[in-house]
């Protein structure tokens, strides 16, 4: 035995244990417990400080089984009042005898049901009554003390002592207090015990093993071990219930004589019974692929046993299980093993019973979750354990196995209704409103099919449905949640407001991600996306104007004019029916223009959606109907975009040459591509030999160009953007939450408050480079600008511009900052361009800026450098300054890149930051001094063919894996291996991290450029227009600057 075991095999002698005589042994630790916890305290010394402090402690709980826990509470844990939590209300059934199981059961489950709750009045599904009760209340620790301290019979510990010479008596057994209490424990002597919630607790573990055996056991019908065995299936024929699974009696079996020790001796053998099969036990194909799974299953060295081990395919058995992998089997891997196999209910009730084995045994659980976890519980035990509807016999909840698990929900979640959970809403006064409609029937909701449906939520209060909110339903095709299949009678909707009186309601669902501490109301859920029933869902049919259900843009930190009278209303747009061809893309209509929209408060954290789900196909039609569009839908003839083009006028002979083609024209597809998504990729032409044709074919292929020329793409076809519109497609735009949906509005907003100003700015934002924090600070360096073009590229996954990928490296390099990476560093790439180090002079200040950056950071083991050899394009070097090693990361597949400059500017600066900094750990010299390793083919994330260009969003990507593994990659052959391993995943794999990068490049716009307390705010207003030019001159940004004029060039350069 271990040496920090051995008080215990002193306090606990012999052979047998000393059952509830343990107080006995516990007085003493009593005496112990209450000396430190006198006032004065224990006297100890403080290795630190050198000197001695009063120490006090206190017992806070006890760990044991469900006997211990009897033993150490002096409560009974067997019997008819076997529930330490119910105590005298425990609801108790004694099955008979022979050839019954003999066994007391507990029932009546469904007390802890929510007071609502239907079942609590399906007495047909259980005993016949139905359960108007709650659960029982909890004595308090007073109660309790008070309770003992009066029972004047209580009997006192220890053993009755035989005098020498009489005759053994047996000792009288008192009645147990309230048929609870057996004895009064040492404990209660402590003054602080009585005010302890949880004195008492059980060990999961033990808990997991038994159920975890009876479970197997049951499954797969092993007759040592299974809770529905013959003695079962008559308790369900006395019981009068599960007609389908009593078994009558066979005839028994007749005498035989057999030898034994050469006498002949009669045995009778016992009646042969056929049990019909259940449906929570496994079928022998069944079996066969339960134990197939468990074959397959390897684990980690160390994290359980091996599970083949203790299996026997043959006999179709476990056996010598421990505690620890009882746990691994319940909580990991039962749950994946029964995947494909028996019925859903059953599927479903025992992987909620596994659910709630692996919360209560994690390191930290929230209040909120364990009041839905006993929520579950008892939904589980109802369907299991509990009433004609059960899956398992009665005799399945002993009090040795099953009944365990109630109250160890009990100990650890409680059962007590709150008004602030979800589960039960505080009383609200609602103002009066119109009689609800009702909810839409089901088959109106089964058959949507469009990506986003407007809708009315209801909810029941004082006993009548009420409508509560307002919002959408949102793609109702799609049956996955978080990667988990979603229940079918719920929807994946968005609450856009909730109605007036009704705002403290909660929810049906909390939505994933939300607080668990602190639910979520109505008035909180505007944006959040959650589960709510199909019965509580009424779908709008709007027959008006849309005035009312225009969504208001949220306004930037920016001073605004008055407000404007409201725009005249226009009627509402045709919705495009799902899966049907139609003639033309359905326009829009002009949204009524708002000077100063409301503010809307900061949107929290949003779902991040995929490219993958969105629908990006292109809806052609037998004929095409042209109509003419104003030159701008709000009345403007101005241009903001350079991509803003204006269309050409079409010709009436060749758009009747498309329609009767049935294909779309340039124009049409032009506005439909920018309105639905991407468009599709152009493949290359294949080379065909030239053919002698004569005049009369001649004519006919130039005809026939002519009409092709209306069709085909134009040639480096791209999204257009134009002043004011969305800049993603409507059903793509309605899936926005969060800081991208918030980052949207406010650029939709700004453009819509240029067009109306005579005198506009920049459509951009400005972030200011903080200082101290070795970034470029000089002029024109100490401003960076995000244009609105370079946002549109954002929501599009377009190419992005070196000013968004310096923000974010900024941003990425404050984080590191903040939480003390160790290891790593993001330099600023302001100087890192190549249109700026190809000049010796400015070559000179970029490698000063690269060695102070090493020598501020001496002490890191790699610094990441994005590098740009155009605006478009960036590779991330690493360099590892003591190794003398560069590792160009350039995930592009064709195009080449030329390093000559940017090597000769590392080599330089490698050079002096050795003069500085002191001799390196590897040193390779050339004729001009230090020079570095430069690896230009180092294998790493390479893009597909349909990110060809999208250098920068790998760049981003490969900084923040380097973020994510920093300790595992300070070496070129770690990092090697680390990118390695990332190139062998799928395009489809790699191509998800796309939206968690738009995501974040939104969220630092929102949070850290326009927000006041951000890190890159830069003030109110924008800087004069001239400033800006003159900046972005200086800074070699060459791309021209988009006005309300159109492209307006730069002023002439500057020559001194």
């Amino acid at each position: 035995m271990k040496r920090k075991y051995i008080q215990m095999s002193m306090l606990i002698q012999g052979p047998t244990q000393p059952g509830n005589d343990i107080n006995m042994y516990l007085e003493l630790l009593k005496e112990e417990l209450e000396t430190l916890w006198a006032e004065e305290g224990v006297d100890t010394w403080d290795a630190v400080a050198e000197e001695y402090f009063p120490l006090r402690a206190a017992l806070i709980t006890t760990v044991q089984d469900y006997l211990g826990y009897g033993y150490i509470s002096c409560q009974v844990c067997h019997g008819h009042k076997a529930c330490v939590r119910c105590m005298e209300e425990t609801m108790f059934l004694q099955l008979g005898k022979d050839p019954g199981s003999s066994k007391t059961v507990y029932m009546g489950h469904r007390r802890w049901l929510q007071k609502t709750d239907p079942w609590r009045k399906r007495g047909d599904l259980f005993d016949g009554t139905n359960e108007p009760r709650g659960p029982p209340r909890k004595k308090s620790g007073e109660e309790i003390d008070t309770l003992l301290k009066g029972w004047k019979e209580c009997p006192p510990p220890g053993k009755i002592r035989q005098k020498p010479g009489e005759k053994k008596k047996k000792k009288a057994t008192a009645t147990p207090l309230i048929g609870v209490w057996k004895r009064r424990s040492v404990f209660w002597d402590l003054p602080y015990w009585k005010i302890l919630d949880t004195p008492h607790c059980l060990d999961v573990m033990h808990i997991t093993k038994n159920v975890c055996e009876s479970l197997l056991g049951t499954l797969l019908n092993m007759p040592d071990r299974t809770k529905d065995g013959p003695k079962a299936r008559h308790d369900l024929k006395v019981l009068g219930i599960r007609e389908e699974l009593q078994i009558p009696a066979a005839q028994e079996g007749q005498s035989e004589e057999e030898a034994d020790g050469g006498q002949k001796r009669k045995r009778i053998k016992q009646p042969d019974y056929y049990c019909p099969p259940s449906c929570f036990t496994f079928s022998p194909a069944e079996v066969d692929q339960f134990f197939n799974c468990l074959l397959g299953v390897r684990v980690p060295f160390g994290y359980s046993g091996l599970i083949s081990r203790y299996m026997d395919p043959k006999k179709r058995n476990f056996s010598g299980m421990k505690s620890h992998d009882c746990h691994v089997m319940m909580t990991q891997i039962l749950p994946v093993a029964i995947r494909g196999i028996m019925d859903d209910h059953v599927r479903a009730t025992l992987t909620g019973l596994c659910n709630f084995f692996d919360v209560i045994t994690r390191k930290s659980i929230s209040v909120k979750k364990l009041a839905r976890l006993q929520e579950e519980i008892v939904v589980i035990l109802l369907v299991s354990f509990d009433g004609s509807n059960s899956m398992a016999p009665p005799s399945a909840g002993n009090d040795n196995v099953i009944m365990e698990t109630p109250p160890a929900a009990g100990n650890v979640a409680g059962a007590r209704d709150s008004p602030s959970m979800p589960g039960s809403s505080p009383s609200v006064t609602c103002t009066p409103a119109a009689a609800c409609a009702g909810p839409s029937t089901l088959a109106e909701l089964n058959a949507l099919t469009a990506l986003s449906t407007p809708c009315t939520f209801l909810m029941r209060v004082n006993g009548e449905l009420k409508d509560v909110a307002r919002g959408s339903i949102l793609r109702p095709l799609d049956k996955k949640w978080h990667t988990r299949d979603m229940e079918d009678d719920v929807y994946r909707v968005e609450v856009d407001r909730a109605l007036p009186g009704y705002e403290d309601l909660f929810p049906p669902n909390q939505p994933h991600g939300a607080d668990d501490e602190d639910p979520l109301n109505l008035a909180s859920l505007k944006g959040w996306v959650l589960l709510w029933p199909k019965t509580l869902i009424r779908i709008n049919t709007y027959s008006g104007s849309t005035a009312s259900k225009d969504k208001h843009l949220a306004a930037p930190h920016v001073s605004v004019p008055p407000r404007q009278p409201a725009a005249p209303v226009v009627s509402a747009p045709p919705q495009r029916p799902a899966a049907q061809e139609v003639s033309a893309p359905p326009q829009r209509p002009a949204a009524p223009v708002v000077s100063a929209p409301p503010q809307q408060p900061a949107a929290p954290e949003a779902e991040e959606y995929e490219r993958d789900d969105f629908q990006w196909d292109i809806p052609t039609s037998s004929q095409v109907v042209h109509e003419d569009e104003p030159a701008s839908k709000y009345g403007c003839s101005k241009k903001l975009f350079d991509s803003q083009e204006t269309a050409e006028e079409e010709n009436p002979e060749e758009v009747a040459a498309a329609a009767v083609k049935k294909m779309l024209s340039p124009n049409t597809l032009r506005a439909t591509v920018t309105a639905v998504g991407d468009g599709p990729v152009l493949q290359p032409k294949k080379r065909k030999r030239p053919a002698k044709k004569d005049a009369k074919d001649k004519a006919a292929a130039k005809d026939k160009d002519k009409v092709a020329l209306l069709d085909k793409l134009p040639n480096n076809w791209r999204p257009l953007h134009h002043l004011g519109e969305p800049m993603l497609p409507e059903h793509v735009l309605n899936l926005l939450t969060g800081d991208m949906a918030s980052l949207h509005n406010q650029v939709q907003y700004l453009e819509r408050q240029l067009l109306k100003s005579k005198n506009p700015s920049y459509p951009l934002f400005v972030a200011k480079v903080p200082t101290g924090m070795n970034f470029v600070e000089k002029y024109p360096a100490d401003l960076c600008f995000i244009r609105f073009n370079d946002i549109f590229s954002i929501y599009r996954m377009q190419m992005l511009h070196f000013s968004v990928v310096r923000l974010v490296a900024l941003s990425l390099s404050s984080q590191i900052v903040k939480e003390g990476t160790p290891t790593i560093a993001i330099m600023d790439p302001f100087y890192m361009r190549e249109s700026i180090i190809c000049n010796a002079g400015d070559r000179a200040i970029a490698t000063r800026q690269v060695e102070d950056f090493m020598l501020a950071n001496i002490k890191k083991g790699a610094i990441l450098i994005p590098y740009f050899p155009e605006d478009m394009y960036c590779t991330l070097i690493v360099v590892h300054p003591q190794h003398s090693h560069a590792v160009y990361l350039d995930s592009g597949r064709d195009k080449k890149k030329d390093y000559t400059n940017i090597r000769a500017l590392l080599n330089d600066a490698l050079t002096g930051f050795a003069n500085k900094a002191g001799p390196l750990k590897v040193e390779r010299k050339s004729r001009g001094g230090l020079v570095l390793t430069h690896t230009t083919n180092f294998p790493c994330l390479r893009q597909s063919n349909e990110d060809n260009g999208m250098d920068a969003w790998y760049a981003i990507l490969q900084m923040q894996e380097y973020i994510k593994y920093a300790d595992d990659m300070l070496l070129p052959e770690s990092l090697r291996e680390r990118f390695l391993n990332m190139a062998d995943a799928p395009d489809r794999e790699i191509r998800k991290n796309w939206g968690r990068i738009q995501q974040f490049i939104c969220t630092v716009i929102v949070h850290d450029v326009n927000n006041r307390s951000g890190e890159f705010f830069y003030g109110y207003g924008l800087p004069p227009n001239d400033e800006i030019e003159l900046r972005l001159e200086m800074s070699r940004d060459e791309r021209p600057f988009n006005t309300l004029e159109g492209c307006r060039p730069f002023p002439p350069r500057r020559t001194t």
